[in-house]
This record gives C-alpha cells, structure tokens and sequence, in this order.
C-alpha cells in the first residue's frame, strides 16, 4: 500500500515523487489464514449438525429394524422346509441386514457407535485384510503394501479400522475406471507444530499413518470440500449411497485420529489417517466358535426386560419365553424398579435398554445394583451419545448389546451373562 505526492521546484515544475510505503504482506497472510480458519470451522459446524441428525435417524431406525428383523426370524424359523414362503421372508431378512449395514454406517459418521479400544498391530490388520482387499478391488487393479518395520500398536477398534480399509479400497477402485494400482502405506509420524496446521483436528505427538493412494481420476478443489458428507457422490445413480467416505471420516475422528487427503484432477488421490499409539502391546484375539444351538435355550431364568420400545419390547420377550425363559417385560426404569420391589428381587438377570425416559438405563442399573449386588446385567442401545453414557458403560464394565441385534445375538448375549455369572 502506498500514498504518493508530486514534488515541485522552485519553478513550480514536478520534480519528483514523493512516497510512503508500508509492507502489508504480513497482514494479508494472517487474514488469509483467519478467513480459512472460518472456513474449516463452518464445515465442522456442518459437519457435527449433520452427524447429529443422522444419529437420530440411525437410533430410531435400529429400534425399528430389531423389530423386523426379529419378527422376520422367529417366523422364518416356524416355516417348514418347502413352504414357498420361506424364501420370501428370507428376503426380508436379506434386506433387513442390509438396511442394519446402512444404519450402521449412519452411526459410524455421526461417531454415535461405541468404539472399543484395544491395541491392534496395524501391520498385521493390513497384512490379514490383503485377500479380501485384493478381491474386493478385482483382478484387473493393483493391490501393493508398504509397510513401515518396528511399526508401534496403535489404540483402536479393529472391525471400524477394517471397516475404514474396506471403504478406502473401493473408492480407490472406483476412480480408476481404466487400470491401475491401490497402494496401502503405515509409516511412524512425529507431528510437530508447524505439520499440526495440516488440519483443524491435528495436533502434536507420535502417531501411525496410514495411507491409501490411487492412480484415479482424482479429484477437483469443490468437490474435497464435500466428500465426507454423508450422502454425497460423484457416482452415477445407483452406483454408490455416498455413505463411505462419511463412514471413514466418522470413524477416524471417534478415535481421537485425522484425516488429510491430497488429490488434483487426473494425479489421483492420497488419503492419510493419523492414528494415536497405544501404550500396550497388541492383544491376540480368540477365533470365533460355532455356537450350539442347544446352549442357547433357557432353564426357566426369571429375567426382568426394560424396554420403552414396545416393538422391540414385544419381540425380546416373545423370543426369550420362546427359548424357554420366564419373563417380565416393563416400558420404564420406574416400572422396573416397582417390578423388582413387588417381585423380592427374585430375578436372575435384568436386560434393559439404555436410553429410557426420565432415567437412563446406567442409572436404573445402579440402583438395582445397590440392592443387588450380585445381580447381572446386560444394557443394549442403537445410540452411543451422551445421553446413553457409553464412556460410563464401558469403565463400568457392563456387559453391552448393540442394536440391531439378531434373535442369535439375543439369545447368545443372555445366555452368556447367565453363564458367566454364575445362574442356574
């Protein structure tokens, strides 16, 4: 910026100019970075509204799927073999589970799934991923790894960590139409002050990162300024639900990492997730067992079910006394409580929905508790926000059943809080 007046001699003739400068370079930058910072904290405003959103939908959604998908079961189960309409209620099946999956991935982007930590060596989850990844993105694409040596564990939940891998490969396949090769990277990182202005939610310290690259069509400024919200694609009608990347950016900011992604037409694409270390080695993990079918039917066990859904509540207890357990079903804590007074406490186990009105199922449990304080418990809940006290559940060490839950699910988790807690 500069102010400038001629300067005349004598003769009343310009001479010259006179001129004061001043060097606002500096003050342009710093706007520039307060106009960006505005930016970034109106896309995170956006962001969360929409999260929240589609966390209602997904809560009300599961309560409403437990329902169908449990009705459907316990009908499916009375068809012979032959009854021609045993194939139809198994399609009903088949799309309530896929509706599960939609919802499920609401919940992954408004980070209202409850996330279990454990410490998982990353390596190795790429490494066990490679099959399937490789399948996944098919044989005409190619699938390379690089992964760093001595790589620490990290603290995270495996299947969302899968889940995430799962979603990057096909957005990698889907933007290389015409050939080429996905390329999955885990590297050691020390973020320092001036790297932790890569992004809003970055911050200092040693972290993993793991990188997903394409060879693809890349993409422009405008649209990296929408692609983690939910419902939005670049994919022709019917390709795609637009859900996948929101899946990834819910799961990454659940557990506390980032994201960074560089892309420009035609260069293809690199997206970066920065995962904090765990303070444990990683935990070996028990290959799941068949389960018998016989081991899950129930010994006459008084079990005392809360739930204010009365769909969901009608289902539970229909396929609990089905199985051979004594129930009694109530809508309320308050209800629960009378119930559990009338009653003298004579029941081998409560099942409750954590989200009641008027009192939480965390709160209800505590007061059941301090009466009975051998008594056990199993919680279930299709929406992990504040008001389910997902963090207390966990530290509390409450055992937990995440909805949409199967008749299988059902009747495994109540059989082996039973099991575990010493009941008839």
């Amino acid at each position: 910026m500069a102010d400038k007046i001629p300067y005349r001699n004598d003769d009343g003739e310009i001479a010259g100019i006179i001129g004061l400068s001043v060097d606002i370079t500096e003050r342009i930058r710093v706007e520039h970075e307060l106009l960006a910072k505005e930016e970034e904290l109106r896309q995170s405003q956006k962001m969360e509204a929409v999260g929240r959103l589609a966390g209602g939908i997904a809560h009300d959604f599961n309560n409403l799927l437990t329902a169908i998908s449990g009705y459907s079961q316990l009908l499916y189960g009375r068809m012979p073999e032959g009854d021609a309409n045993r194939e139809l209620m198994k399609n009903v099946l088949d799309a309530a589970e896929h509706a599960a999956s939609l919802t499920h991935q609401l919940l992954a982007f408004s980070r209202k799934q409850p996330v279990q930590l454990r410490s998982i060596d990353l390596n190795k989850t790429v490494s066990n991923m490679q099959a399937m990844l490789k399948r996944l993105i098919g044989e005409d694409l190619g699938l390379d790894t690089e992964l760093g040596s001595d790589l620490e564990c990290v603290a995270a939940d495996p299947s969302h960590i899968e889940q995430v891998l799962l979603n990057l490969a096909v957005n990698a396949r889907d933007a290389m139409p015409d050939g080429g090769t996905v390329t999955i990277r885990t590297e050691h990182v020390t973020v320092n002050d001036e790297a932790s202005k890569m992004s809003p939610d970055a911050h200092t310290g040693d972290f993993v990162c793991l990188s997903v690259t394409d060879e693809g069509v890349g993409m422009d400024r405008a649209t990296l300024e929408h692609i983690f919200e939910p419902f939005f694609t670049t994919k022709e009608k019917g390709k795609g639900t637009g859900l996948g990347l929101s899946v990834v950016y819910g799961c990454i900011k659940q557990h506390g990492g980032w994201i960074c992604v560089d892309s420009s037409p035609g260069l293809g694409t690199t997206f970066r997730i920065y995962l904090g270390l765990s303070d444990q080695s990683a935990a070996s993990s028990a290959d799941d067992k068949p389960i018998d079918e016989c081991v899950l039917e129930g010994h006459d066990e008084r079990i005392l079910l809360v739930e204010d859904e009365p769909v969901v509540r009608d289902f539970a207890s229909r396929a609990l006394r089905e199985k051979g357990y004594e129930v009694l079903d109530v809508g309320s804590a308050e209800e629960c409580l009378e119930a559990f007074e009338r009653e003298g406490h004579m029941f081998d186990m409560v099942f409750s929905d954590v989200v009641l009105p008027g009192k939480s199922g965390v709160q209800l449990v505590d007061e059941l508790i301090s009466m009975d304080p051998n008594l056990p418990v199993l919680l279930s809940s299709g929406y992990a926000d504040q008001k389910s006290q997902w963090p207390i559940i966990r530290e509390k060490g409450l055992r937990f059943l995440q909805k949409p839950y199967s008749l299988q699910d059902l009747l495994s988790s109540i059989r082996e809080v039973l099991d575990q807690d010493g009941a008839v």
